[in-house]
């Protein structure tokens, strides 16, 4: 009986401590499965922001080649994919985890995250998108990728 007890307690006690972790998943379900080209922006109709993901959008093809997905996140939350305003897609009010450390108020920023989850390049600036491209086709992983698909 006092066994029963102990593991409801202990499974009682992993569920405390790991919701509060739940939303905090998104970022890590990420990881080793896709790079991710976050956009932080205080505003929506920021221009630097708008020009960035209209690069984006125009590079879906490249993108997804290169395991990328877009992350644009906002005060009031954030969507994953290329068209950041579908309200289905957006998930709004205060995020957790890795997401809150995040801060979009300061101005647009563009921070890319390899498949481990590291960061490869931050800028407060537009970044071309063959920019992105040379520096993710750089890196150790998309090498054997693409060695992978040439054989």
């Amino acid at each position: 009986m006092e066994r029963v007890y102990t593991r409801a307690v202990g499974c009682c006690l992993v569920l405390v401590l790991f919701s509060g972790t739940l939303e905090a998943q998104d970022l890590r379900n990420y990881r080793w499965e896709n790079r991710l080209v976050v956009l932080l922006t205080p505003d929506l109709q920021d221009p630097v922001f708008l020009r960035q993901l209209a690069e984006m959008q125009g590079a879906a093809k490249a993108l997804k080649e290169r395991k990328g997905v877009v992350l644009t996140v906002t005060p009031d939350g954030y969507a994953t994919g290329l068209d950041p305003v579908k309200a289905q897609d957006r998930k709004p009010g205060k995020q957790t985890g890795a997401i809150s450390r995040m801060d979009p108020s300061d101005g647009f920023r563009l921070v890319l995250l390899g498949l481990d989850g590291g960061i490869k390049l931050e800028s407060r600036e537009f970044v071309p998108a063959e920019s992105l491209w040379a520096l993710i086709d750089s890196m150790p992983m998309r090498q054997r990728e693409m060695g992978e698909k040439g054989k």
